[in-house]
């Protein structure tokens, strides 16, 4: 099913986190201004804007990354004059945010008699079959208002910020800021702060993020420069920060798994002209916050890939801890994470293991998987037992097996000079670990150091390998 209209402007994507109505975790959703297909339609169109009777907010999913997609609904219309241009009621400007298994779409709506524009909301449960009723976000007193483009983000904190462009309520056009304590109850008419300037250059377009390491980042597509918010409340002061990327209308960002900060937008001014180009361009780098780890270190890109994809943390805020030894429990933690830590019901597998201990859904993740094993003898885990290289290579196999990878040839390990000393239970695992370039050998590559236990600087190059090997 297809609806009969074409998707013209404002596209929004977004990526479901888990399974909702009959779309699975992993759809990609796409939300639009939706405008007739009609023959002639440019006789209809204002000059310069494309503006088309008629509009509405269509909502499209796609279950092969955006190669092909279906219509599935409508999430709002525009109003009595219903047209894609300023002030004719269209419904534009979605944004998605999911919480507590809603997907919120806020848009911006010109179809209420007694505003020029407001900002609303509405949810849905069942995969976007059907939709609430809208609900207020920003609604001000002053009917000439036009509060329009909102963005929502997270706060480390747990509450949530929200910036929209104050056309018609400030002179010139600011960036408005509001937090609120959940994604559903804004205050309406609250118009909240403003982002500041520089040299009195303010406009709107604006965007907001939230790093990996709960730093705000705000910024508008009349600047170059983005903010930084000096608190993860959102309570401090914003400080510029120079990104060398251009401004433009409708700059989004995003930070990627290896910390880097990128922009993507487009360069030029407003949305009217015809010579806009699209860009992407990384911005700067997050530091690390570890006092042990140098940038020279043969470990350092392991550690940094690690830390921004939040598998591994350190042994403080300040101390990652390269050179000591891992344990098993901390190992199975860190692929409980990688598995995006489900869910797991108390169940007494190992006799130490017990409930509620900072290791125990993890252990028994593992364990219910088929990646851990209990010792023989004992039937125990050995949680605080030191993990060597070899075990550490089977419990990669056996997570690549339970995820269901496809690998690469094992390797022929006799060449290395202590081939002889890897466990029987291991050989398998450790010719895959070598053939698919998990583990390399020590030494200029003469050893694998099997019974070696592996330090954490060891470890995070090898779940960095792994990763880039079969998650991308």
């Amino acid at each position: 099913m297809r609806h009969s209209w074409s998707l013209q402007c404002c596209p929004q994507l977004f990526v479901l986190p888990e399974d909702q109505g009959e779309l699975k975790a992993g759809t990609l959703v796409c939300a639009g201004v939706a405008v007739p297909l009609e023959d002639g339609a440019e006789k209809i169109s204002d000059e310069g804007f494309g503006g088309l009777w008629d509009s509405s907010l269509d909502f499209y999913y796609s279950t092969d990354g955006g190669r092909s997609w279906e219509y599935l609904s409508t999430i709002a219309e525009g109003g009595e004059n219903g047209r894609n241009i300023m002030g004719y009621d269209p419904v534009w400007e979605p944004y998605f945010v999911y919480y507590e298994g809603n997907l919120i779409c806020y848009y911006s709506d010109e179809t209420d008699p007694a505003h020029s524009q407001k900002l609303v909301y509405k949810m849905t449960k069942d995969g976007g079959k059907t939709w609430s009723a809208p609900v207020d976000v920003v609604a001000m007193d002053n009917a000439n208002a036009r509060p329009g483009m909102p963005v929502v983000t997270q706060l480390q904190n747990g509450k949530w910020m929200l910036v929209y462009e104050t056309v018609g309520m400030t002179s010139p056009i600011k960036a408005g800021i509001k937090i609120a304590d959940d994604p559903y109850n804004w205050n309406p008419t609250d118009a909240g702060t403003t982002l500041p300037g520089i040299n009195n250059t303010y406009g709107g377009s604006p965007y907001v993020y939230t790093l990996k390491d709960g730093t705000i980042v705000a910024g508008t597509g009349s600047l170059s420069e983005v903010f930084v918010n000096a608190e993860k409340d959102g309570s401090g002061d914003w400080t510029a920060k120079e990104t060398g990327a251009p401004a433009g209308y409708n700059r989004c960002f995003i930070q990627l798994s290896t910390g880097e900060f990128l922009i993507s937008g487009t360069e030029g001014d407003g949305f009217a002209t015809q010579n806009n180009k699209i860009y992407v361009k990384r911005v700067w780098a997050a530091e690390l916050p570890y006092v042990d780890v140098e940038k020279d270190d043969w470990f350092y890109d392991a550690v940094y890939y690690n830390y921004f994809a939040g598998t591994m943390t350190g042994l403080d805020p300040t101390h990652f801890g390269p050179d000591q030894s891992l344990a098993r429990a901390q190992f199975a933690v860190i692929l409980y994470r990688m598995n995006d830590t489900p869910e797991v019901e108390y169940e007494a597998i190992f006799p130490d293991v017990e409930e509620e201990v900072w290791y125990t859904d993890a252990v028994l993740w593992a364990a219910d998987t088929g990646v851990v094993t209990g010792y023989t003898d004992t039937g125990k885990f050995g949680p605080s037992d030191l993990i060597n290289r070899e075990q550490m290579a089977v419990m990669m196999y056996r997570y690549a097996n339970y995820k269901g990878y496809e690998s690469d040839a094992p390797a022929d390990i006799s060449g290395y000079k202590d081939a002889g000393k890897v466990s029987a239970f291991a050989e398998e695992a450790m010719e895959w670990a070598v053939g698919n370039g998990i583990i390399s050998g020590k030494d200029e590559g003469t050893v694998l150091d099997p019974q070696g236990n592996a330090t954490r600087a060891e470890c995070a190059t090898i779940i960095m390998r792994f990763i880039e090997k079969f998650e991308k």
